[in-house]
């Protein structure tokens, strides 16, 4: 189907501050018939396309379409628009998701012939499937995740995400010092993600352990780290009977929860916790990845902070990176987009971007299954 949307433009710096002044302007979005694609295309006053040079077409190219895509949908349909580019995602639920069909989505994104094509690099199959694109004369760039960095070098080819290990050491050093805050000196701290595998989450995990044993050094305690593969990227209730086997699995000894799986991830421990009978305040939680859910946690006591990979940019960023390339014939490096923490101080805030962020995903027809 097709629907022609009469919207306003956000500029990106409105999008981040979550304001809502807009100018006028207009958006065409199509959905591919099989749900799993999506474009935007933008034009000027009197039909001119917006920006310099060719009219280009980029795809992102993913195995796990989700709610979790919104952010980066946004920054993809902002920026393409703002160049007078086409945009399509390419990809299929994330219940779905597996290494095999992580690599049958890129080789399905190549046969639409764009001129970018854009992939997290989540397993190692990916270079093999980026290296076939680049024969064909596509621009590859990986973001969210780069599993695979010696054959991204070997490529040339660039990342636009979080530097997990550091972003996860934020993380473990301010939830370190919330269970000492918290009378704490040991225990076990699960830390949750959706799949087995993915370096990407396991690095979160990594970072954090790096910093609450850096804090079991000098403060004389003796936390430990326990990775989770909590089955979320298999849906909310695998996830919710995860979390409550493993609470009567570790018991008393249980201190805590970094779910570095993200949203998927909390959408299980949360329900876990209040069927159980738990109370805000009764284990430390650090999340990541910036969502209502996670804001909402943080608000009502759950969660002491989260930390983010910002997914805006993650879709925003590459667009221009692309064009840097094929109109200047610039050389794109890679771009860090994590690490900002919210809490307490600043999570109102993070509320009304996640506002301006869900209205314009409804104004943009942007399709999250």
């Amino acid at each position: 189907m097709s629907e022609e949307l009469e919207g306003p433009r956000v500029g990106r710096r409105q999008v981040l501050t979550g304001a809502a002044a807009f100018a006028g302007a207009s958006l065409v979005a199509a959905c591919g018939s099989g749900g799993g694609t999506q474009s935007a295309t933008a034009t000027g006053s009197g039909g001119t396309t917006v920006g310099s040079g060719k009219r280009r077409k980029v795809v992102w190219a993913l195995a796990a379409i989700a709610p979790w895509n919104l952010d980066t949908d946004l920054g993809f349909i902002e920026a393409t628009r703002t160049l007078g580019w086409d945009y399509q995602k390419v990809g299929i639920p994330i219940a779905q998701y597996s290494p095999e069909n992580v690599v049958r989505v890129i080789d399905q994104a190549v046969l639409t012939q764009p001129d970018v094509l854009v992939t997290p690099a989540w397993v190692p199959g990916v270079a093999q499937a980026a290296a076939d694109a680049q024969k064909q004369g596509i621009l590859v760039i990986f973001n969210n995740a780069n599993n695979i960095p010696r054959d991204a070098e070997r490529l040339d080819i660039a990342f636009n995400g979080s530097n997990e290990r550091a972003a996860g050491a934020k993380m473990g050093a301010l939830f370190a010092d919330a269970l000492g805050k918290a009378g704490k000196k040991s225990g076990k701290v699960v830390a949750g993600v959706g799949f087995a595998g993915n370096a990407n989450l396991n690095e979160r995990v990594y970072g954090a352990e790096d910093s609450i044993k850096a804090y079991n050094a000098k403060n004389g305690t003796s936390f430990t780290v326990e990775l989770f593969v909590d089955d979320s990227g298999r849906g909310t209730e695998n996830a919710i009977n995860a979390y409550k086997a493993k609470m009567l699995q570790v018991g008393g000894d249980l201190v805590g929860f970094l779910i570095a799986g993200g949203q998927s991830s909390l959408l299980g421990l949360l329900p876990a916790l209040k069927s159980s009978g738990r109370k805000p305040g009764d284990y430390t939680i650090g999340l990541w990845d910036e969502s209502e859910d996670a804001a909402k946690a943080i608000k009502d006591g759950w969660a002491i902070a989260v930390v983010t990979a910002d997914g805006y940019v993650q879709g925003y960023l590459p667009v221009f990176q692309a064009w840097e390339k094929l109109e200047r014939g610039g050389h794109i490096g890679g771009y860090d987009s994590g690490g900002l923490i919210i809490d307490k101080t600043n999570v109102d805030a993070s509320l009304a971007r996640r506002a301006t962020m869900n209205a314009l995903g409804k104004r943009y027809g942007v399709k999250l299954a």
